[in-house]
């Protein structure tokens, strides 16, 4: 890329912050994968809508982080305002909190990218920590808090394992996402390699009692917590001095802990109604984080 097209290029960012109050707010475990995987959906969500696909090139996105060109400068500031107005009417989005800034300041492109970085905190320090979303007062009901955040107003009555709770809509919307997701995050994942991939659709379990159920095993009921986290990721980026080679590092990345996942998921489907099947053939595995620079796996603690 020449450096005339470096110095006239339009950067949007955005990033999903302040997650405690959109996955760490409550222990139900489909809820926090919901928030999860929101936060991992929001870009290609952006990047794939009609209204941007032509207009927004990717660079990088990570879990919760995307960098795009503006492939259209005119309109760079107009495309920013539709981006915030997109996660905020949308019904899952809404209950994160995204900084969406355009940046065209700066001598390069690594100074440009600085820039859209201050500006999302610079934005970030002058907004709520959280969603407002389902939080107006024609909308606040009398039965109290949610059972689940235990902070937000309860509008919805919902059957959580057999048992009547009352939830607001954010733990509603996300709780949904997630149990849905559930089964189809990893084959998705997955088909992103193409003909690479090895395992097959599976089936997995909902909730950490059935990952872990072992009867008679001196384990059952017991969890292990596998996280990684990559070292100089930041730095590794910021070395990236033009976006195709900060592009080629993240498609890079994304491929590698996709086979990782395969791998781990084709062993798992080849070991049997043993260490990580149930009798049903369900597979004992749960994914907490997953995307950017770390990802963390649950797993029978056998």
């Amino acid at each position: 890329m020449t450096t005339m097209t470096l110095l006239t290029m339009h950067l949007l960012r955005i990033e999903g912050v302040n997650h405690a109050h959109c996955i760490d707010d409550t222990d139900n475990l489909p809820t926090r994968r919901g928030g999860s995987l929101m936060l991992l959906h929001a870009m290609p969500f952006i990047h794939d809508h009609e209204r941007f696909n032509k207009a927004l090139r990717p660079i990088s996105t990570g879990a919760s982080v995307g960098l795009f060109e503006i492939t259209d400068p005119a309109r760079a500031t107009q495309i920013a305002d539709e981006v915030r107005a997109l996660l905020r009417s949308h019904p899952t989005f809404r209950h994160a909190t995204f900084m969406v800034d355009e940046m065209s300041e700066g001598e390069s492109f690594t100074a440009r990218e600085y820039r859209a970085v201050n500006a999302n905190r610079w934005r970030q320090m002058g907004s709520l920590s959280f969603s407002v979303a389902g939080l107006s007062a024609g909308e606040i009901t009398p039965q109290g808090s949610c059972d689940f955040d235990v902070v937000r107003p309860a509008r919805h009555v919902s059957k959580i394992q057999e048992k009547k709770h009352q939830v607001s809509t954010s733990v509603l919307d996300r709780r949904c996402v997630g149990l849905a997701q559930k089964q189809g995050f990893y084959e998705q994942e997955v088909q992103e390699l193409g003909g690479e991939g090895q395992s097959r659709a599976a089936s997995y379990t909902h909730e950490f009692a059935e990952l872990s159920g072992r009867t008679g095993h001196p384990l059952d009921g017991k969890l292990a917590v596998f996280y990684a986290d990559g070292n100089d990721f930041g730095r590794h980026a910021r070395g990236a001095h033009d976006p195709e080679a900060l592009r080629r590092w993240d498609q890079a990345i994304k491929r590698y802990r996709r086979q990782f996942l395969d791998e781990m998921l084709a062993h798992a489907q080849g070991d049997g109604k043993t260490a990580w099947q149930t009798d049903a053939g369900t597979l004992r595995i749960e994914t907490l984080l997953w995307g950017g620079d770390e990802f963390m796996i649950v797993v029978p603690a056998w």
